[in-house]
């Protein structure tokens, strides 16, 4: 039963000198008239931690729905977040920048980061509007 015991505990530990690993990125679209985004317009996401580690989305998009409606609720995995998918942040994540790209504005209240320990960050900037390749720096907590 020690060893038992004693193996997982190593395994634990492993995982956790390994960092937890991002496996979604979930956005809230603002409720304001005009939040939505339509194409061509889309975003990107890169997701920094306190030491520095990132990782970057490029075209954030789920190709089977209509992504970011007014008021809408988006999730966005595996492939959908390029590089993102399973990156190993060791350390606490300390911001995101969201760049919008193309036309047709975006406002956002939050962009949520969940990672496969079952836990998860948010980045919130409420009404946050990216338009016309501009980007914003987006604090996480």
């Amino acid at each position: 039963m020690k060893a038992f015991v004693l193996s997982c505990m190593l395994l634990f530990l492993a995982c956790k000198a390994n960092g937890r690993r991002l496996i979604e990125i979930n956005t809230k679209t603002s409720i304001s008239a005009g939040a939505g985004m339509d194409p061509p317009g889309w975003i990107s996401i890169n997701v920094q931690s306190v030491t520095g580690e990132n990782c970057f989305t490029a075209l954030l998009d789920d190709p089977a729905l209509d992504d970011f409606n007014v008021g809408e609720f988006d999730r966005f995995s595996g492939s959908q977040i390029r590089e993102c998918d399973g990156h190993a942040f060791t350390n606490a994540i300390d911001n995101i920048f969201v760049q919008h790209h193309d036309t047709d504005a975006w406002m956002f209240d939050f962009v949520r980061l969940v990672f496969d320990d079952n836990t998860y960050v948010n980045c919130v900037k409420d009404g946050t509007i990216v338009d016309n390749e501009v980007g914003v720096l987006v604090p996480c907590y």
